[in-house]
């Protein structure tokens, strides 16, 4: 698995690109899933997001919300371009500050960072990178089979960290009972 990101001007100007309404959907996933959003703009920011009604009442007077009215469009950007710009360097700010928080979650803590493949016990890691040529790069290593990794230890486990992402791969427990649990599970029968 591959995370990349783009630069906040590139993202603000693919929002600003965007029909208005879609903007406004962008402004409200960033509103629910940045829960420090208040706290990560600036006050003036905060109040400007929290005062600008013309993109809900855009939304709210479109009389079909799937099909874009062209004209709409144009005229509202005419009238709130400025505004408009704003909001989307604001809300392309709030998506890297979610999107890095993902990743650094699945990366060191999540659960489901490492799975385990239930038909062979092999633990299995998420390979978590944030620029396109490093994920460009891990992609060319996982389909050519050439991803290399250092052999890492800690107190409980030994773990194979692949070079580029830095995310453990691999994992073996030091201890005992589980590693007897699990040579129990999945140990050979003969034939």
């Amino acid at each position: 698995m591959c995370f990349f990101c783009i630069s906040l001007a590139v993202r603000a100007a693919q929002l600003g690109d965007e029909d208005p309404a879609t903007v406004h959907d962008r402004l409200r996933f960033v509103l629910y899933a940045d829960d420090q959003f208040a706290q990560s703009v600036s006050a003036d920011d905060f109040v400007f997001v929290r005062g600008f009604q013309a993109i809900e009442e855009f939304e709210r007077d479109r009389t079909w919300r799937t099909v874009p009215d062209p004209g709409a469009i144009a005229a509202f950007r005419a009238a709130h371009g400025a505004a408009l710009s704003r909001l989307c360097r604001i809300i392309a700010a709030a998506e890297a500050r979610i999107y890095d928080r993902r990743a650094k979650t699945l990366k060191v803590a999540h659960p489901l960072g490492i799975q385990v493949n239930l038909a062979t016990g092999v633990a299995n890691g998420v390979l978590v990178v944030r620029t396109i040529p490093q994920c460009a790069d891990v992609l060319r290593r996982v389909v050519t089979n050439s991803l290399e990794f250092e052999l890492r230890e800690s107190p409980s486990m030994w773990y194979l960290e692949e070079k580029i992402s830095g995310c453990v791969y691999r994992v073996v427990s030091k201890d005992r009972k589980l590693t007897n649990c699990f040579w129990n599970f999945y140990r050979q029968s003969p034939a």
